[in-house]
């Protein structure tokens, strides 16, 4: 299931109000907030558009926009709210229905990730923002998210909503990656350390419990309480709810 925000400057354009209910009809949670106005009031409509997280996805109405200082606002808006939240990150893809004109000024292709031309055709609106969210998901499958942290497979690292990297040794680096890897599944010390020591590894359990410690140390209070420890069974790295 997607979050899809609906961003239109002025009120809804025919077409808009078509994707709107096109888009309401399927699996995938849809929201119109108000963005214009000030960036105060807006960030405000955009962090409760979802009831807390952000959208996945954007689709912009630009078709009576002569031109792109919506797309400009709504990427404002976005960076306003990271910054409030001190959080390195980008706005959502976005699928924005334009016209040729638009095409014809330098900066379209950094606002918007795919576009739809007249006739704006409605059945091609669902595939574009499906095949955009699975693009995304393989362009950061190598990133996990352990509640406000990132851990980042591809640099080796694990990331705070500021993107500053956690001191990590690279052994509590190993255990966290299998865990996030592996997530939801319970591990015994000795399965542990066959895992993630390698099974020529000859220190003892108490190894792992030490790692653990170390680990709940460095985490974010958030990611530490999903580190669970089950008596007498081992651990696991708990989904979120």
């Amino acid at each position: 299931m997607l979050r899809i925000l609906l961003f239109s400057p002025r009120s809804p354009s025919r077409v808009m109000s078509s994707v709107s209910s096109m888009l309401r009809q399927t699996e995938h949670l849809v929201a119109a907030p108000l963005l214009e106005g000030a960036a105060e009031n807006a960030v405000k409509a955009l962090e409760t558009a979802f009831g807390g997280p952000l959208p996945d996805l954007v689709v912009a109405d630009l078709t009576t926009s002569p031109d792109l200082l919506p797309l400009q606002h709504l990427h404002r808006v976005f960076r306003t709210l990271f910054a409030s939240r001190n959080e390195v990150s980008e706005a959502p893809a976005t699928l924005a229905l334009i016209t040729p004109r638009h095409l014809q000024m330098r900066e379209w292709h950094t606002l918007l990730d795919d576009f739809l031309l007249p006739p704006y055709p409605l059945q091609e609106t669902l595939p574009r923002l499906e095949l955009m969210a699975r693009r995304k998901k393989m362009a950061h499958a190598h990133l996990k998210k352990i509640a406000d942290l990132t851990l980042d497979s591809t640099a080796a690292q694990v990331l705070t909503p500021a993107g500053d990297s956690l001191p990590l040794t690279p052994r509590e680096y190993a255990l966290l990656l299998f865990l996030a890897t592996y997530r939801g599944r319970l591990f015994s010390r000795n399965r542990l350390l066959d895992l993630v020591w390698g099974m020529n590894y000859e220190g003892g359990e108490r190894t792992v419990d030490i790692h653990i410690r170390r680990l709940r140390a460095k985490l974010s209070p958030q990611a530490a309480l999903l580190l669970e420890t089950r008596r007498g069974s081992g651990y696991c790295l708990k989904n979120e709810d």
